[in-house]
């Protein structure tokens, strides 16, 4: 179903293949955050992250450049979710894909969005027959998975790029069709990602834009009937792709292609030893990281389909975006109030200052947290939350060095603490996380169990230059030498990555620490 957006602009979309490198194209000067929340009915209010709005309210409601900020968790979406500007819907990357679930009687798309808008980092879902499960005309989607059991994965119209992402179909209908947007130019594209269509009679991607030629680059496609069905006044061109010629007709060969099996796992993953590892290309759209938020090349290539085999996780920091002048949340300060920055005493405060993103701090002893509008001194012992931002903290270095020292974190909630004496370290405890659904019990031995101990719980990403910071999980802790580094609580232990420099990495329960260099990375497993 698509709903009239109105007038669009080939200026937005010229202006959004400038930013394609990232996940979320950055705002614009006038650009606002708006979050929304699974468990919000606020469909009034002004979606800030303190008082988050309804799924519809934030996107709908949007102003054109805004960056709508899809909390983690369940959206039973039972209206209408679209937009007719230009707007940047994402998840939170490092928190659980949100996901959106479209009602059997909707009577329309899960979700629509156009105009030179972007989506990253979103399941979506539909369950209405003849109604697709996603829409876009002239979008950026990077990292989303898609799924419609009973109609059409997504339509994309226009000059929309589809990358590092998964479109499943379950009934006759095609997972991916793309079509003509309100204004003829530039074609689709899809790029890296995987497109299945289980059905013995459906096709996985139907092509019918008469401009062209439409791109699949470094893709896994597989359907019943059809792999790649192409209309005759459409025109597409395959490259380092996987699919079938004999289950295929009437597109381009454009080199490289293979057709074997690509073995895949029952979720879409590569085996070991697929044909689809390492042989995808470079392309000037690649994005920063595949469909589970790992990094996007982890061998000689990139690899083809949607996920990258071996791969590490990926950094946050990119997918942050600022806010209008790098000033944090707009949203009223509420809560108690912050002190001005002063210098930093060991173990007794230490200033915060927001780089990009919302940040918010909670004092010690008090229950209400506070929007980091501006730089603050805050007590040792204060909780920061840094899902949605960066926040630059500044500490004293301790054991007698009466200099400050400053790191960045980014992508989870922590406590800061430091001791008045001893060695001065500075020591980021990461909080909050469910781990209540880490329990695997008789099923302990399933593939869907083993994934389930590797779900990520909390985690928290630093970087500093020769700082004395230190990170603890829930199963280790880590000791920086000047680095950019990962640490994450999972099910089945703390994961530790390390992207430059190098930690010290000691596990709960176990003497002897561990150096870890740029590349490595290192699980300490819950005992």
């Amino acid at each position: 179903m698509v709903r009239n957006r109105g007038t669009r602009t080939r200026s937005a979309i010229t202006i959004l293949a400038v930013a394609a490198g990232t996940l979320a194209s950055a705002s614009s000067a006038l650009a606002a955050q708006r979050f929304a929340s699974p468990t919000s009915t606020d469909v009034v209010g002004s979606c800030s992250s303190i008082a988050p709005c309804r799924l519809d309210r934030a996107v709908n409601g949007a102003s054109a450049g805004d960056e709508v900020i899809v909390e983690p968790g369940t959206y039973n979406v039972t209206y209408d979710v679209s937009s007719n500007v230009p707007v940047d819907v994402h998840g939170v990357p490092g928190q659980p894909m949100p996901r959106l679930i479209g009602a059997s009687n909707l009577g329309g798309d899960v979700l629509e969005l156009c105009c030179g808008g972007s989506i990253s980092y979103v399941y979506v879902e539909g369950n209405e027959p003849l109604q697709t499960a996603l829409d876009l005309e002239d979008v950026v989607a990077s990292d989303i998975v898609v799924w419609n059991p009973v109609a059409g994965g997504a339509d994309l119209r226009g000059a929309t790029l589809l990358r590092d992402s998964v479109i499943r179909a379950g009934a006759s209908n095609a997972a991916i069709e793309t079509k003509d947007g309100k204004t003829l130019g530039t074609p689709a594209k899809i790029l890296n990602s995987t497109i299945v269509a289980s059905d013995g009679g459906a096709a996985a991607i139907k092509a019918k834009q008469s401009v062209g030629p439409e791109v699949i680059r470094n893709s896994i496609v597989r359907g019943g009937a059809n792999d790649v069905l192409v209309y005759s006044k459409a025109s597409v061109a395959i490259d380092h792709s996987n699919f079938r010629p004999g289950y295929s007709s009437g597109y381009t060969d454009a080199g490289a292609n293979q057709s074997a099996d690509p073995l895949l796992s029952g979720d879409l993953h590569l085996l070991a030893g697929s044909p689809a590892i390492d042989a995808g290309a470079a392309d000037p759209d690649l994005g920063a990281a595949d469909a589970d938020y790992m990094t996007r090349v982890a061998g000689a290539a990139v690899d083809l389909g949607a996920y990258e085999y071996g791969s590490a996780p990926a950094d946050p920091a990119a997918f942050v975006n600022p806010t209008p002048g790098g000033s944090g949340d707009s949203t009223p300060t509420t809560g108690p109030k912050l002190a001005k920055p002063d210098h930093p005493v060991q173990g007794k405060k230490m200033n915060v200052a927001p780089v990009s993103g919302a940040v918010k701090v909670r004092p010690p002893g008090s229950s209400t947290y506070v929007v980091l509008g501006d730089d603050a001194s805050v007590p040792v012992n204060s909780t920061i939350d840094a899902t949605h931002g960066v926040v630059a903290l500044t500490s004293a270095r301790g054991n007698g060095d009466t200099r400050a020292q400053t790191g960045n974190f980014w992508g989870g909630v922590f406590k800061v603490v430091q001791r008045r004496g001893g060695d001065g370290y500075t020591e980021l405890h990461l909080k909050g996380g469910a781990f209540g659904h880490c329990k695997t019990g008789a099923s302990k031995k399933t593939v869907v169990a083993a994934r389930k101990r590797s779900r990520v719980v909390r985690q928290l990403w630093g970087k500093d230059r020769h700082g004395r910071f230190r990170t603890r999980g829930r199963d280790g802790q880590a000791t920086v030498r000047g680095t950019q580094w990962l640490t994450q609580d999972r099910c089945d232990g703390t994961l530790f990555a390390v992207r430059k420099g190098a930690i010290t990495v000691k596990a709960k329960g176990i003497r002897k620490a561990r150096l870890l260099r740029a590349g490595q990375r290192y699980l300490a497993r819950a005992r």
